[in-house]
């Protein structure tokens, strides 16, 4: 198909960070005396950052006082706990050697706060080359908007026809339609492939199956 980058997205996609996302969240939901997620119904929680984790559990309608107050109990959280037990998923080393091996370039388009991805990457993914890590930062359009992938893409001269991106939520693969680029599910991660709204190029259920595409 001619590919030349795959850009994936962090946590639930490259990383299994639900013991740390779910044990930060916990820690700040007690501390205000909210409703506590067991680790399956954390995974609910994840796709949009710190602060889609405090829209998630709060009302539409919560004073702007009451979300602060949570996004910032989160984040506080997060300083200490975002890499608890945090480690790559099985085969994704392989995937991440072949795909070098084979000269395609890898990037990373997260909804993770910009210093947390890159802290991520090197904690864990430092053996590989990224060309971009895209994180979330504050006032800037964050996925599903396609600005992300836009930007890795100008800026590494490629095509959207030799691009993929690959994620395990219903966020991603509506991130990979705007970009128009082809979009891959992967169901190893946080998602069901029953919420997506928008159907995939490619769903796979390990990570060397990405591999046939390249």
């Amino acid at each position: 198909m001619g590919f030349k980058i795959a850009i994936f997205d962090l946590d639930g996609t490259l990383v299994d960070s639900l013991e740390a996302i779910s044990k930060l969240s916990n820690l700040a939901f007690e501390e205000l005396g909210m409703e506590t997620y067991s680790l399956d119904m954390a995974k609910t929680l994840i796709g949009h950052g710190v602060v889609g984790i405090a829209d998630k559990v709060l009302p539409r309608n919560c004073d702007l006082e009451r979300r602060d107050k949570v996004i910032e109990a989160i984040r506080r959280h997060y300083e200490k706990y975002w890499d608890y037990n945090l480690k790559l998923y099985d085969g994704i080393d392989e995937l991440l050697d072949k795909l070098t091996k084979k000269g395609i370039k890898l990037a990373i388009n997260t909804n993770k706060d910009q210093r947390f991805a890159d802290e991520t990457v090197k904690r864990v993914l430092k053996k590989w080359k990224f060309t971009n890590v895209i994180g979330a930062v504050d006032g800037k359009p964050r996925k599903p908007k396609p600005n992300g992938i836009e930007y890795i893409l100008e800026e590494q001269g490629i095509s959207k026809s030799e691009a993929v991106y690959i994620g395990d939520m219903k966020v991603d693969i509506e991130t990979a339609k705007n970009a128009d680029v082809y979009g891959i599910f992967c169901e190893w991660g946080f998602g069901e492939v029953e919420t997506l709204e928008l159907e995939p190029s490619l769903i796979v259920k390990k990570p060397k199956e990405i591999l046939e595409i390249f």
